[in-house]
């Protein structure tokens, strides 16, 4: 729905960048495992919390990316 998203690094942490939706980009702090706590960089009304969790495949390579943002 907002294009790509795409995870980089940015001084020395994870950063979930969407592209050409600028007001989503967010800071990704470890939560457990391989899911991490989405720490948005805009304040947005309609939500706060989420978290984003690497699918990975049997070699552990990373398959997707699945939101639970309520």
């Amino acid at each position: 729905m907002y294009g790509a998203a795409k995870v980089v690094i940015e001084e020395g942490h994870l950063v979930l960048d969407f592209g050409p939706a600028p007001q989503l980009k967010s800071d990704l702090s470890h939560w457990h495992y391989d899911t991490f706590k989405i720490d948005w960089r805009e304040v947005h009304a309609w939500f706060s919390f989420g978290t984003v969790q690497f699918v990975l495949s049997n070699n552990n390579e990373v398959t997707g990316l699945e939101f639970d943002v309520p």
